[in-house]
């Protein structure tokens, strides 16, 4: 009899150890999953499903569920939402303390995210304020806006509007 309780306890033990690798390596297959989706295949919208799949994922581990709490973080910055990307970053940091390589990391990107508003520096009777994020972007926008008015041709303004015709005279 106590033979028999020995083998069904080293087969429960057995089958606990053999589960528990299970879900590890589940987890672990499901953020490459998301990985592979997010940087290789560019699919942030499936990535963003993988990544809360581990994150809901009660049998997870606690460093899948931290990495896969700050690529979540990564591809909301991507989108755009840095409200969202910001909170999940900060909870990878005040949860996950014990994850220090990803908190580092979470940390450098929610200083980027949270930086100082340059608005906040203006003087307060300050009538207009231009900020521009990605300038290579927006010179085209600008440019556009700013047709029909002195300043459609920047070149000829800073010259003072002489600038091609003092060439072409020449």
């Amino acid at each position: 009899m106590k033979r028999c309780k020995k083998t069904i306890i080293a087969i429960l033990l057995a089958v606990g150890l053999f589960s528990c690798a299970a879900v590890a390596r589940q987890a672990g297959e499901l953020l490459q999953e998301g990985l592979y989706a997010e940087e290789t295949e560019g699919n942030i919208d499936a990535a963003i499903k993988v990544y809360e799949q581990i994150i809901k994922d009660q049998s997870a581990q606690r460093p899948h569920v931290a990495q896969a709490m700050y690529r979540l973080g990564m591809c909301y910055h991507k989108k755009q939402n840095d409200q969202k990307a910001r909170t999940l970053l900060e909870q990878v940091v005040s949860q996950y303390s014990d994850q220090q390589e990803v908190v580092d990391r979470a940390q450098y990107l929610l200083d980027k995210i949270s930086g100082p508003d340059p608005a906040l520096l203006m003087p307060a009777d300050t009538r207009v304020y231009v900020e521009v994020g990605n300038p290579g972007r927006r010179v085209e926008t600008i440019l556009k806006m700013l047709q029909g008015t002195p300043f459609a041709n920047p070149i000829a303004a800073i010259v003072g509007g002489q600038g091609r015709e003092r060439r072409l005279a020449t």
